[in-house]
C-alpha cells in the first residue's frame, strides 16, 4: 500500500516529508520506522486518532528536555498528558487534521527558561485505507529565520521613512522647517520605540550646545529647558567623542570610563538603560548631535546604526540649509533696509520727514496724467510760514528746526491720508491732493490757516504763534496741461497772497483782484461744499466702521466658539433692551457693543483660547486683558465711542468683584450689564475647549443665582421674560 497526503499549503516539500509520507508506520516496524526518524533532523512525534504518542525521533528526545520531560513519560500517552500547558486550540487543530486530512501547518510561542522560542509546527495527516489514522508532528524552530525576516522587515520600512523625511526636507520652506523636524523625530522615535529623541546644536566652536529639537513619548519629562547653553566642559568625555566624529553607544552604566563622571551622573539621573548619540556632520564639521534615549534596554544593530547616520547627515544638510537661507534672508532684509533709507534720504526731508523736491518732480506729471485720463480733478495747496526769519533771528535755528516739524505733524493731521505732503523748500510747503477740486482745496486751506492759527509751536521755555499764507491751484478750474505748471500757478498765487500782507488763502480767481480777501465760496458754492463735505465724511465714517467690524470677525479664524458665541449674544442682548423699553438709538448701541464685546480677544494666543484644561493665574490675568484692549481698539473711532464704555466695562459684577476697574451697581453702565448677562447665558449654553454645554433649564438657574450678586436683578427679569417669550413663539 501507497501512503497518500494532502499538503493545506498546496506545495509539496521533497525532503523529509516526502520520505515519511512514502514509509507507513502502520506497516513498517516501529523499529525501522524509528531508524527513519532518527536520520532527521527536526524534532518528529506521531500520534494515533486518541492523540497517544506512538512513536518519536531522538531530536525529539532532546528537545523535550528543555521542559524536564522524562522520556519514559512519553511512550503511550496522551499528547496533553505529556505537555499539559499545550492550550485547548492544539487539540481542535489534530482533529481538523484528522478530520479534513490536510496538512496544518501552525506557529506557536514558547518560553523556556528567559529565552523566547518561535516554533514552526507541522501537521502531516498519514492515511490507511483513505483514512487518517495518525498524525506526524514535525517541530522546527524557526526563532533565528523569523527574527532575520523581521530584522529585514524593519530595515526596509526605516529605510522608506528615511527617504520620506529626506524628500520632505528638500522642498520644505524655511517657516515650516521646525514643524517638519519635530515631526520627522516624532516619526522615527516611534519607529523605533524609544523614549526620548532630540537634536543638540553646537556653537562657539562646538564649546556650547543647545537642544534645539526634542520628541518625548507619552509620560517622558521634556530635557528643552534644562539642556540650554551646554558647555562642551561640563561633559568632557561626551563632547571629545562628539568633535572626533565618533558614535557614542551606551548600553549600561559599565558603558562609561572611569573619567566620564558626569555623564555616567546624567545617565543615572535620566534613568536611562540605553542611550546612542550620533554626530551630524555636514561638510566634514561636527555641527550637533542626534540623539536616542531608551529607559528599557534595546539592541542597536550595525545596520540600524548605519541607516542613523544617514538620519543625521540630513538633519545636518537640511539645518545648514537652514542657517544658510536665513542668513541670506537676513543679509536681503539688511540690504532692503538699507536701500529703503537710502531711497528715503533721496526723496523725504530729513529735519520734517515729508517728501522733498525730488519726490514731488517724480510724482507730479504721473498724478497730473492720472487726473486728466479718468476726468479726475488734482489740486495743489502752496504753504508758506510768514516772517519765519524773524522766528530765526529772535530764538535761533534750532528752535526754528523744531518748529518747522512741529508744524509738519500739523498738516499731516489735517490733510488726507492720500494726499501728498512735500517740503517744497525751507519754510515753504505743497500739499497735492488727487481727486480734490477746487472748491474742497478751497475748505482744506481753509481748515489748514484755522488751524494753525490757533496751535502754539515751540517748547516749554518759548512758544510761538505762527501765521501762513497759501496759494491754490486746481485743475481743470485751471488752465493748466501739465503737473509742474500747476506747481508754477500755485507758487505765483502764493507769493501773490503774500504781497498782499500773508496769513490768508488766495487761488487764481484772487489774482485780478488788487485788494487781498479771505477766500469764501458764495452761497450756492458753499452749499455744494458742505454737502460733498458731508458725503465724504459719512462716507470714510462708515468705512472705517466696516474696517473695525471686519476686524472682530477675524477672531473666528483663532476661536471658532468666539464667532458664533457673538451671533446668538447680540441677540440676546438686543431682545433684553428692547424688554426694558429703551431707545432705538440706545438699542443700536448696544447692539454694536454686543458685535465687538470679545474684539479684544484678537490681543490674546490661541494656545489660551483653545486651552482644555482650567487656565493657570498667569494666563487667567492675560484674558482679563481682553475688554481694555478691545475698548483701546475703537477708542480712536469718533463714531463708535458710545460703544467703548459697554466693552471696557462687560466683565463688571454687580457686587464689584468683576473687572478691570471692579464697578458695582448701577457705576456699571446699563449696555455693559446688559452685555455682561447675554454673554455669559450664551457662553453656559455653548460647547467650550474645557467643558460642554449646559442644559438650558441648568443656564437659566445659574443665571438666577446670580441675579443680586454677578447681575443687575432688573436685567435678570428682562432676560428671562424674553427667554420665555421665546419659548411661546
Amino acid at each position: 500500500r501507497r501512503l497518500k497526503s494532502a499538503i493545506a499549503t498546496g506545495s509539496d516539500r521533497a525532503t523529509s516529508e516526502e520520505i515519511l509520507l512514502n514509509n507507513d508506520p502502520t506497516v513498517s516496524s516501529d523499529a525501522h520506522y524509528r531508524v527513519l526518524l532518527d536520520s532527521m533532523g527536526d524534532p518528529i512525534h506521531v500520534i494515533d486518532r486518541n492523540f497517544n504518542i506512538v512513536l518519536f525521533n531522538k531530536p525529539f528526545e532532546q528537545w523535550i528536555q528543555n521542559f524536564h520531560i522524562v522520556i519514559d513519560d512519553c511512550t503511550s500517552k496522551s499528547v496533553f498528558d505529556v505537555f499539559p500547558f499545550l492550550p485547548a486550540a492544539v487539540k481542535d487543530e489534530y482533529v481538523h487534521v484528522f478530520k479534513s486530512g490536510k496538512t496544518l501547518v501552525t506557529e506557536e510561542e514558547t518560553i523556556i527558561g528567559n529565552k523566547k522560542i518561535l516554533t514552526e509546527t507541522r501537521k502531516i495527516p498519514i492515511f490507511n485505507n483513505g483514512v487518517a489514522e495518525r498524525v506526524i508532528t514535525v517541530l522546527r524552530d524557526v526563532t533565528e529565520r523569523r527574527s532575520i525576516e523581521t530584522q529585514l522587515m524593519q530595515h526596509v520600512l526605516f529605510e522608506k521613512l528615511i527617504t520620506t523625511i529626506s524628500s520632505n526636507f528638500t522642498n520644505i520652506a524655511i517657516v515650516n522647517i521646525d514643524r517638519e523636524i519635530s515631526e520627522a523625530l516624532r516619526a522615527i522615535g516611534m519607529f523605533m520605540g524609544v523614549d526620548r529623541v532630540y537634536i543638540l546644536l553646537t556653537y562657539d566652536n562646538n564649546t556650547k550646545a543647545d537642544n534645539t529639537y526634542e520628541w518625548c513619548a507619552a509620560g517622558v519629562s521634556s530635557q528643552m529647558e534644562t539642556l540650554q547653553g551646554i558647555p562642551a566642559s561640563h561633559y568632557p568625555w561626551f563632547s571629545k567623542k562628539i568633535t572626533n566624529s565618533d558614535i557614542i553607544h551606551v548600553r549600561n552604566l559599565d558603558d562609561f570610563p572611569h573619567d566620564a563622571t558626569l555623564e555616567r551622573q546624567l545617565f543615572s539621573t535620566l534613568k536611562l538603560k540605553t542611550m546612542i548619540c550620533i554626530p551630524m556632520i555636514c561638510e566634514q564639521n561636527v555641527i550637533g548631535v542626534l540623539g536616542f534615549d531608551s529607559h528599557k534596554e534595546k539592541t542597536w544593530t550595525d545596520n540600524t546604526i548605519a541607516l542613523l547616520k544617514i538620519v543625521g547627515s540630513i538633519f545636518a544638510n537640511t539645518l545648514k540649509r537652514v542657517r544658510t537661507e536665513t542668513e541670506r534672508a537676513l543679509l536681503n532684509r539688511e540690504l532692503k533696509r538699507s536701500n529703503r533709507k537710502l531711497r528715503q534720504v533721496a526723496l523725504r526731508d530729513v529735519q520734517t520727514g515729508l517728501f522733498n523736491h525730488n519726490y514731488l518732480n517724480a510724482v507730479i506729471e504721473q498724478e497730473f496724467f492720472r487726473a486728466r485720463r479718468y476726468y479726475k480733478a488734482i489740486s495743489a495747496i502752496m504753504v508758506d510760514i510768514d516772517y519765519f526769519k524773524s522766528i530765526n533771528d529772535l530764538y535761533g535755528y534750532a528752535f526754528g528746526d523744531l518748529v518747522l516739524k512741529q508744524f509738519a505733524r500739523h498738516l499731516r493731521k489735517i490733510v488726507r491720508r492720500y494726499d501728498i505732503l512735500v517740503r517744497f523748500g525751507g519754510e515753504e510747503f505743497i500739499i497735492i491732493c488727487p481727486a480734490l477740486d477746487r472748491a474742497n482745496a478751497l475748505g482744506l486751506a481753509q481748515r489748514i490757516l484755522e488751524v494753525i492759527n490757533i496751535c502754539n509751536f515751540g517748547d516749554k521755555k518759548n512758544t510761538v504763534k505762527l501765521k501762513i499764507s497759501l496759494g491754490v491751484a486746481a485743475y481743470p478750474e485751471d488752465t493748466v496741461t501739465k503737473g509742474i505748471e500747476l506747481i508754477e500757478l500755485a507758487e505765483r498765487i502764493l507769493n501773490k497772497t503774500k504781497e498782499c500782507g500773508g496769513n490768508n488763502i488766495y487761488s487764481s480767481i484772487d489774482m485780478d483782484h488788487e485788494q487781498p480777501r479771505i477766500v469764501i465760496p458764495h452761497k450756492n458754492q458753499m452749499v455744494i461744499l458742505e454737502k460733498k463735505i458731508a458725503k465724504l465724511t459719512k462716507r470714510e465714517n462708515q468705512g472705517l466702521i466696516e474696517a473695525v467690524f471686519a476686524f472682530a470677525r477675524t477672531i473666528e479664524l483663532k476661536d471658532h466658539y468666539t464667532g458664533e458665541h457673538v451671533e446668538r449674544t447680540v441677540g440676546y442682548a438686543a431682545g433684553i433692551a428692547r424688554r426694558l423699553g429703551l431707545a432705538k438709538l440706545e438699542i443700536e448701541i448696544i447692539r454694536k457693543a454686543a458685535m465687538l464685546h470679545d474684539l479684544g480677544k484678537i490681543g490674546l494666543s490661541e494656545k489660551i483660547l483653545l486651552k482644555e484644561g482650567k487656565l493657570t493665574v498667569e494666563e487667567y490675568e492675560e484674558v482679563k486683558r481682553h475688554p481694555r484692549i478691545g475698548a483701546d481698539i475703537i477708542r480712536p473711532v469718533q463714531m463708535l465711542h458710545d460703544l467703548v464704555p459697554l466693552i471696557l466695562h462687560h466683565h463688571e459684577r454687580w457686587d464689584g468683584t468683576g473687572y478691570p476697574d471692579g464697578l458695582r451697581a448701577e457705576e456699571i453702565p446699563l449696555g455693559a450689564r446688559i452685555v455682561a448677562l447675554a454673554d455669559v447665558y450664551q457662553a453656559l449654553v455653548s460647547d467650550r475647549p474645557y467643558r460642554p454645554a449646559f442644559s438650558k433649564e441648568k443656564a437659566l438657574e445659574i443665571i438666577n443665582e446670580g441675579s443680586g450678586t454677578q447681575f443687575d436683578p432688573s436685567i435678570v427679569t428682562a432676560f428671562l421674560q424674553v427667554i420665555e417669550a421665546d419659548k411661546r413663539q
